[in-house]
């Protein structure tokens, strides 16, 4: 089913133009999300733009990707975003930079529409012998929402907010998580049954399972090129499930190929679960490091059809 691991590149960029935004008008909108969010939201609606300030608050959210560390903080009251401030720390390996001088140029030419002073964004980048930091902070009240809302110019951007419920949402699917002992849900999207848990205490998964049907058309496969494909991986489960903490079944069913996955960290041998998606491979010591991190867990959600849904 493809690769356990995988390594996302956390750019700030993609903050900008996965806003959500709400109106003043009676009539609910859509406003399509990128290829990472796979989905579509409704836009939030909202009479007028005036917030409670006594009742704004902070809302941090984190992200870890391998070598790569991002944390956002949502100010915000009620659903109004008024403020929100993305730190992301990386090394230049893992952005496949050669060096500090190469990072530089790569990284300007990457936010120059940031760098260019624009009311309400600001964007700093620290450069390290080994690695660096980038900032960017869009005070919403200020900011042009034509250009960091990614609005075409010719609409009118008067009564416009930023939801701050659907902005968190959406970082939740990217993999982003807040402190502590949680619970993530996650369901199926478009032609794709299926749920899945996941939980967590701050990165670090405890447990998992997923129960997901993939339609035989999504894999361009017939019933019984299925059967025949894949009935060697329906064997491997069975010999898998045999180890403490895992449980894994595959059954072909007349709408498609029916996966279930439960792992309890708790009890399993992280080298084993790494196998569920890599039969043939010795796991290095960051492979197994990166394995248990959640975002590398949600990932692996989504390519089975399943992404984040609030309860």
């Amino acid at each position: 089913m493809g690769c356990f691991i995988h390594e996302e590149k956390i750019l700030l960029t993609t903050l900008v133009l996965t806003i959500l935004v709400g109106c003043n008008n009676d009539e609910t909108e859509e406003e399509n999300l990128d290829d990472v969010t796979m989905t579509q939201e409704k836009v939030e609606q909202k009479k007028d733009l005036q917030y409670d300030k006594f009742k704004m608050e902070d809302d941090t959210l984190y992200l870890k990707n391998g070598d790569e560390e991002s944390e956002v903080t949502l100010t915000h009251s009620d659903d109004v975003l008024i403020k929100q401030k993305t730190s992301t720390n990386s090394t230049y390996e893992a952005r496949d930079y050669k060096d500090k001088k190469d990072a530089e140029k790569k990284l300007i030419e990457e936010n120059e529409a940031l760098k260019k002073n624009q009311d309400g964004v600001e964007y700093n980048l620290d450069l390290r012998d080994k690695d660096f930091t980038e900032t960017l902070t869009i005070d919403y009240e200020n900011a042009d929402l034509n250009i960091v809302a990614n609005i075409p110019e010719d609409e009118d951007t008067e009564g416009i907010y930023i939801s701050y419920a659907q902005m968190k949402d959406t970082l939740f699917m990217r993999g982003y998580y807040t402190e502590g002992e949680a619970t993530a849900n996650f369901e199926g999207q478009e032609d794709i049954e299926g749920t899945g848990t996941i939980e967590r205490k701050d990165n670090e998964v405890i447990a998992f399972n997923m129960d997901v049907i993939l339609p035989y058309e999504s894999q361009e496969l017939t019933k019984d090129e299925a059967v025949e494909q894949f009935t060697p991986l329906q064997e491997y489960y069975k010999e898998m499930s045999k180890k403490e903490g895992i449980d894994l079944s595959l059954t072909f069913e007349d709408n498609g190929m029916h996966f279930k996955q439960n792992v309890d960290y708790k009890e399993a041998n992280v080298e084993d679960v790494f196998k569920i998606e890599h039969v043939d491979e010795t796991p290095t010591k960051e492979d197994l490091k990166q394995l248990k991190e959640y975002s590398n867990q949600v990932e692996m959600f989504s390519r089975y059809g399943l992404l984040y849904k609030e309860k």
